[in-house]
């Protein structure tokens, strides 16, 4: 008969999860029975026995370096776990050990250390593929105590942060443990009070980690001082996705470094800057990178009151680009004129689908010609354009009837209402 193979252990206890990280392996170790002596090694000595033939026991010394988290003198779980120093039979197989056990303690040891309580959610289930803990208000010492269970997880894929107020802090905790993560791909940290030192902090963890590929950064109080970092995310990444950096104070001095960004990076798709400051020539700077991109499909530049010299870059760029799928010019402060030349040069474009220019200064005669024009448009491909919230003539509501005639699949066009519309009188009997 053969030898019955031994299960593979870490210091007499084997594990159920999957540890992928050298310094995982590392901190396994750390609580699962290695003591610090006086020269900072932690060193423990197991009698493990090879085979069931041979009854000749050898004694293994395993010895490492462990200096992260503090160079704890007591082990994390020293009031929990204990590891077996004696002889073991084959038959007697280690006691196994729970990953989610495990991070439920350290957990809670972290939160009593740290003065904290504990999310109830976290708590009764701590291991799943999306880990939402959303306006929790944790703050950086709740970051601090979540940041160590996590370096055990490898089923978590999202984590959503949003609304905690870490601060810059709490993002150093974070940080680490994102460095060393080979399972999180989707990152949420927006509305959590990053500011300068925290946008210096992700620029680290993503120069270390090559597997998130959607960042949420917004309403973190970011400025201008803050966009050389961005912007050197941007050139940098070779995974980033999608990054969302709307609600912060990106402003004049921000549209020349994002646009220069944006001509090297081939590899994101997805950009919001919505929500900002970007006006006038800042904002036009910003657009004028679209010309040159060919990786951005979805373009998010609403709300940031970028002006006539804002639309004219825009409509250059779209002259040229052969990539951008989607384009939101929302609330920009837009007048007939200046819509009229982006919408001119959808017959030179034949990739944009969605075009949002909705609150803007666009009258009801604008708004007529526009749809006109758009018409005539027989190379574009849009699928839908948004004028909310822009009230129209009757006159344009009878050519939009005559939309299925003239075009199919007929686009969809949304828009406001109409004010010179008979209201039909209302009867009762």
């Amino acid at each position: 008969m053969e030898a019955q193979e031994r299960p593979k252990t870490i210091e007499g206890y084997y594990f159920t999860g999957v540890l992928k990280s050298q310094k995982q392996i590392l901190f396994e170790r750390q609580i699962t029975g290695i003591r610090s002596n006086s020269s900072g090694r932690r060193t423990v000595a197991r009698k493990i026995k090879p085979d069931d033939k041979d009854d000749n026991l050898e004694s293994v010394t395993m010895t490492s370096d462990i200096t992260s988290f503090g160079d704890r003198e007591d082990t994390l779980l020293d009031d929990v776990l204990h590891a077996p120093v004696e002889d073991e039979k084959l038959d007697n197989l280690p006691v196994k050990l729970d990953t989610v056990d495990i991070q439920k303690k350290l957990y809670r040891r972290e939160c009593d250390k740290l003065g904290v309580i504990p999310i109830g959610v976290y708590m009764r289930n701590p291991v799943q593929p999306q880990l939402i803990l959303k306006h929790y208000s944790m703050g950086p010492d709740g970051a601090k105590a979540l940041a160590i269970p996590l370096m055990l997880d490898s089923n978590i894929v999202c984590l959503d942060l949003e609304g905690n107020d870490i601060n810059a802090t709490g993002m150093v905790a974070m940080a680490e443990m994102l460095a060393e993560s080979v399972t999180i791909k989707e990152l949420n940290l927006s509305r959590n009070n990053l500011g300068h030192r925290g946008a210096l902090s992700v620029k680290s963890l993503l120069r270390k980690n090559r597997l998130i590929d959607t960042l949420y950064l917004s309403g973190n109080g970011f400025t201008d001082v803050d966009t050389t970092t961005f912007a050197d995310i941007i050139k940098e990444s070779k995974t980033l996705k999608k990054l969302v950096l709307s609600h912060n104070g990106f402003g004049d001095g921000s549209g020349t470094l994002f646009g220069n960004a944006i001509i090297v990076n081939e590899n994101m798709e997805y950009l919001d800057l919505s929500w900002n400051k970007l006006r006038g020539r800042s904002a036009a700077e910003l657009c004028l990178g679209l010309k040159e991109n060919i990786g951005l499909k979805y373009f998010n530049i609403a709300y940031n009151g970028c002006g006539k010299h804002g639309a004219t870059a825009v409509a250059m760029a779209l002259g040229v680009n052969s990539t951008l799928r989607e384009l939101d010019l929302t609330d920009n402060r837009l007048t007939d004129v200046y819509v009229l030349a982006v919408i001119r040069e959808l017959s030179n474009n034949e990739t944009l689908k969605i075009l949002r220019i909705g609150e803007n200064l666009i009258t009801g005669k604008g708004c007529l010609d526009i749809l006109r024009l758009f018409l005539k448009a027989e190379n574009s491909v849009l699928e839908i354009l948004d004028l909310k919230n822009t009230n129209v003539t009757k006159e344009f509501l009878e050519e939009m009837k005559m939309l299925p005639s003239i075009r199919t699949p007929s686009p969809v066009i949304l828009h406001g209402s109409c004010p010179s519309a008979k209201q039909i009188p209302m009867h009762t009997s």
